[in-house]
């Protein structure tokens, strides 16, 4: 998604049946992960009680847990 242009976030804490019974999902099937997937809009477009939340949020970055190559 990012090498693309798009933002992707990985959400928990979802309703498995409202989500299933809002895309007819069949029952011999099962959601494991949901992923929101879209483009980034204009963060002065978000009410003021969001706007406070568009700030670093101290996760580990990237290259602390992440990494290319063999191992040694």
């Amino acid at each position: 998604a990012h090498l693309n242009g798009w933002k992707a976030h990985g959400m928990a804490g979802f309703d498995h049946g409202i989500l299933a019974a809002n895309v007819a999902l069949p029952e011999n099937h099962v959601f494991h992960a949901v992923v929101a997937v879209g483009r980034q809009g204009d963060p002065d477009s978000l009410p003021d009680m969001l706007k406070s939340r568009e700030h670093p949020n101290g996760r580990v970055a990237l290259a602390d847990l992440a990494y290319h190559g063999k191992f040694a």
